[in-house]
């Protein structure tokens, strides 16, 4: 496993008057992963692009109270999406092999799970692809009030997620030797993977497709109380919330399980 990590970062800062001063940022990382597998041909990349912008703004009130407003989106692209080195595909490996088991075409163009129970394995492994675009703004007051530095302020992130996953429609199958033996005696699995009897397998009709908005707030106040020259007591009081993912299309919840004591 490698990484290959390219960041750019761009700051800009100005004074508009002698009160408030303002400040932007734009950053953006790709990030290039190379993963091995046993089977050289198996080899795969995966790139993962981010790109993030914030910005700033802050007011002298007064002489002893500062507002500060911010703001910042992030954009990261998890795609997890290997190339296939030697330019291997899902429908080409399943085509030639005569496979008709498994749809031939999927997110990422994974190909299939075999495994020979206790031998060897080949393809599987699982794709997705994931976007996100989050936004969040805060704002926070300092004040300077005798021996009391006091800070306060609120938070809002808005997750906006939009995801793909190969599982459960990539595929799976097993082989054991219960396929080859003779009268429950000898048997091989790997040579029931060459013969193309799985003892089970498991496909799915589609990939899943999920478009998640997840809402968060915050709130805090805290006071630095300097009680002597030598003592400086911190009290401060934080609440967070966040909700449950919502999915756009209301495909997605949990399960509620509850227990009864009379019947277990």
């Amino acid at each position: 496993l490698s990484n290959d990590r390219d960041m750019l970062t761009l700051r800009m800062d100005h004074t508009l008057s002698s009160k408030d001063t303002i400040f932007g940022r734009w950053m953006h990382q790709d990030v290039s992963q190379i993963s091995p597998n046993t089977n050289p041909l198996m080899f795969s990349q995966n790139d993962f692009p981010v790109d993030n912008l914030a910005f700033g703004w802050n007011r002298i009130i007064t002489p002893s109270s500062v507002l500060e407003i911010k703001y910042a989106y992030n954009h990261p692209r998890n795609p997890n999406c290997g190339d296939n080195h030697n330019g291997l595909t899902r429908e080409g490996v399943l085509g030639d092999a005569g496979i008709s088991l498994f749809h031939p075409t999927n997110l990422c163009n994974v190909v299939p799970n075999f495994n020979s129970n206790g031998w060897y394995g080949v393809g599987g492994g699982g794709g997705t692809a994931i976007i996100d675009n989050n936004h969040q703004i805060n704002g926070k007051m300092s004040v300077m009030k005798g021996n009391h530095s006091i800070r306060f302020g609120a938070g809002y992130t808005r997750r906006q997620m939009d995801g793909q996953w190969s599982n459960p429609s990539n595929g799976n199958a097993q082989f054991y030797s219960d396929q080859t033996n003779s009268n429950g005696a000898g048997g091989n699995s790997f040579a029931s993977f060459l013969l193309g009897y799985p003892g089970q397998y498991t496909r799915g009709p589609d990939w899943p497709i999920g478009l998640f908005n997840q809402p968060a707030w915050e709130f805090f106040v805290q006071d630095d109380w300097r009680v002597t020259s030598k003592l400086t007591v911190n009290l401060g009081l934080r609440y967070e919330w966040k909700n449950f993912p919502v999915e756009a299309d209301g495909q997605f919840g949990n399960i509620l399980r509850e227990f009864n004591e009379q019947t277990g």
